[in-house]
């Protein structure tokens, strides 16, 4: 097993639908795992010659897709530290009022008729200048190797340090730094996490520590199975993120997980293998 810790700064903040939103888009607090794995493999992508998407098992998908089976979790947390606690770089949510073309779906009979043409919906984002955002992920070095050879682990740092954006492509965010480590060191019994974990994963919640003005708990946000497909509907997974949802901010919890589940530390955090 390998660990990636990824540490990004946002320029103005993010915006990641929530899945099976068409015109009320709100979006999500934190990037899902699907969205982390996109934002790594884009790069693992470009470097292997890919396209965006390739045709498997004649089924239109991902070029992340190629690189999956690489990956075992991705997870991410808000990080206020480095800020004064006075200035500490939140979350805040944000529906702005947007102007989209909807003709289109309108009735053939009223497509042409200006009136129809415009409508305003309400776009969601996280707005957070300036925060800081941890990225985790564990990986099979074996499967990594088999796709991307001898030198899989320089691919995935590159790639990491090619992420210029989480989400929509207007959520511009820097890297601050990349640690990919080979033997990160295994966890057992309790352990301390600011990463999301699936709740098909937790046996238990043992603490959950309040953070800056005494904000903490946990609460649940519905992402995408991995195994997502164009065309296909997808599956949600319910997940169980410790922190505050308004505005956004993580702090640490205590698990205990389910029999037979594998936790790595990544940086000061535990991640478990969600798959």
């Amino acid at each position: 097993m390998f660990s990636v810790l990824l540490r990004v700064t946002f320029a103005w903040g993010y915006s990641i639908k929530i899945p099976k939103e068409a015109k009320a888009q709100a979006a999500l607090t934190l990037p899902p795992p699907t969205t982390i794995i996109g934002a790594v493999t884009r790069g693992l992508a470009v470097e292997e010659h890919r396209g965006e998407i390739v045709e498997k098992n004649g089924k239109l998908v991902s070029a992340a897709a190629e690189y999956l089976e690489i990956f075992k979790s991705a997870s991410a947390f808000v990080d206020a530290r480095p800020i004064r606690s006075k200035e500490a770089a939140l979350g805040k949510y944000s529906e702005d009022p947007i102007r989209y073309q909807i003709h289109q779906f309108q009735r053939p009979a009223r497509r042409g008729e200006l009136k129809y043409r415009y409508n305003i919906v309400q776009a969601g984002k996280i707005y957070s200048p300036s925060a800081s955002l941890v990225l985790g992920l564990l990986g099979d070095e074996k499967n990594a190797e088999k796709k991307l050879g001898s030198e899989w682990r320089r691919k995935i740092e590159k790639a990491c340090y090619s992420v210029t954006c989480l989400g929509a492509k207007e959520s511009i965010v820097s890297v601050e730094d990349v640690v990919v480590d080979s033997f990160p060191r295994q966890l057992t019994g309790d352990f301390q996490t600011r990463f999301y974990h699936p709740r098909n994963v937790v046996k238990e919640v043992v603490k959950v520590e309040p953070t800056l003005w005494a904000l903490g708990g946990t609460y649940v946000e519905r992402f995408w199975r991995w195994e997502y497909k164009w065309g296909e509907e997808p599956l949600l997974e319910e997940y169980l993120v410790p922190g505050n949802r308004e505005p956004v901010l993580s702090t640490y919890m205590v698990l205990k997980t389910n029999p037979g589940v594998q936790v790595f530390e990544v940086g000061e955090d535990g991640l478990a293998v969600f798959r």
